[in-house]
């Protein structure tokens, strides 16, 4: 009899870890999901804290629909229209256009990066995932993907507005802060217009 009980938790403990997993990751679909079919408007705080040195953060402005999408911090500014990458930078008053790569591509939009990075990787909820209001979602790729040993995004339970993504690397870890955030089902315009810079067409 004891031994029927051990086995019936376990098959208990199996199922409802298998059930998380599924929540987990359909909660991360919903949210992927919103963001291609509607762009997300928000003001942002990226901090980078590399082993044994003082973190540095960065303000900026972003707005993501799918692949497409607009950013400018730390006076750079980066815009991507589904087909030609744009990148100003102040300092040199220079634009250049670029067809980038999927993994240039990956590097500056945490969604798609998600989106690639869950298929090779268990989706479950965070240990500390216990606030009535947020969603904690670690994303633990099965190998190192460039160094990443774990995503965390954190998303609105009620409207999966994202909250917060944490990237942990060998050396860094990497926060995105999301405030003043929205849903719009305006397209953004993923374009950048300057016509006093020069411009460095590499298409």
């Amino acid at each position: 009899m004891k031994r029927q009980s051990i086995i019936v938790s376990a098959l208990l403990c199996l199922n409802l870890c298998t059930l998380s997993a599924q929540t987990a990751n359909a909660i991360l679909d919903n949210f992927i999901e919103t963001v291609e079919s509607n762009t997300l408007v928000t003001d942002i705080t990226m901090s980078i804290a590399e082993k044994a040195a003082q973190p540095i953060s960065y303000s900026g402005k972003l707005q993501l629909r799918g692949e497409q999408f607009i950013l400018s911090i730390f006076g750079t500014e980066a815009a991507y229209d589904g087909k030609t990458l744009y990148l100003y930078s102040a300092d040199t008053d220079e634009l250049t256009l670029t067809y980038p790569t999927e993994e240039e591509l990956l590097e500056v939009n945490p969604v798609l990066f998600a989106k690639a990075l869950r298929l090779k990787a268990d989706v479950r909820f965070s240990a500390a995932n216990k606030s009535q209001d947020i969603y904690s979602i670690d994303i633990i790729p099965h190998a190192k993907e460039a160094g990443i040993s774990k995503f965390v995004i954190k998303l609105h339970k009620t409207t999966y507005l994202p909250q917060e993504i944490t990237v942990t690397e060998d050396t860094q870890t990497s926060k995105l802060l999301f405030r003043n955030t929205a849903f719009s089902p305006t397209p953004p315009q993923c374009t950048i217009t300057k016509p006093d810079a020069f411009l460095n067409d590499l298409r």
